[in-house]
């Protein structure tokens, strides 16, 4: 085969594998992307679970105390009816005592009470805002992850073109070359990759300038001395 002609094919095939690494790059980005909107999701479901949990047990609590001073109520009715009837000095005296202690824990539990109520009103507020977050992130979660599925689609779809005209270069080039391709691709590695400014574009290892210049006027088909990629010209159309 020509020197022109087999660099001809290789640039053109830098181009499809720097085109097929794109492509994996960006399937790669959008599958952690999805990733991350769905961990993201599960914080966020998880906030509003544990605002609700908070919710529940501040309601609890104070329908417990609700109830605490429901039955005291009960009980200092029932004890102050005593005391009206009471003509015993010494049971009026007892009464008396008794009434005082349960009007003080009465007062404790009207104050408990007033606190439970503004905290539940405050947990009722985080969790209606918490939820209002979640459900706010699902839905921008929900638009995110159909644009992935869409751009995941095309760039599923795009890849097989690319392979084929990739395995179809592979063909046409000298066996050594193309054995050498493949080791390399056996190692998930760009082939053939484009000089830049004097260097491998691939592991940025300096080409003498000689086999720079060599590159560049697409005299000779150069290995890099570091990565053993091929390193090609950039196409001149």
């Amino acid at each position: 085969m020509e020197n022109e002609i087999l660099i001809d094919l290789m640039v053109q095939l830098a181009g499809l594998e720097a085109e097929r690494h794109r492509c994996l790059a960006a399937m790669d980005r959008d599958a952690r992307a999805a990733d991350l909107l769905e961990g993201l999701q599960a914080e966020y479901a998880s906030d509003a679970d544990t605002a609700a949990g908070r919710l529940q047990a501040a309601r609890l609590e104070q329908r417990r105390v609700d109830k605490d001073l429901a039955e005291l109520e009960r009980v200092l009715e029932r004890k102050r009816g005593l005391l009206a009837r009471s003509r015993d000095p010494r049971e009026t005296s007892a009464l008396q005592r008794e009434i005082a202690g349960l009007e003080t824990r009465q007062d404790t539990l009207l104050a408990e009470a007033c606190r439970l109520l503004e905290q539940v009103e405050e947990q009722d507020r985080a969790a209606r805002d918490v939820d209002a977050e979640a459900l706010e992130q699902e839905r921008r979660a929900v638009a995110r992850q159909a644009e992935i599925a869409e751009e995941h689609a095309r760039l599923a779809s795009a890849l097989p073109e690319i392979e084929a005209e990739i395995l179809r270069l592979k063909a046409m080039v000298p066996p050594a070359v193309g054995r050498h391709l493949q080791r390399l691709w056996d190692r998930q590695m760009l082939a053939s990759v484009y000089e830049n400014d004097g260097s491998c574009s691939a592991c940025g290892s300096r080409l003498t300038p000689q086999k720079a210049l060599s590159v560049q006027h697409g005299r000779e088909l150069v290995k890099c001395p570091a990565c053993a990629r091929f390193v090609v010209h950039k196409p001149w159309h």
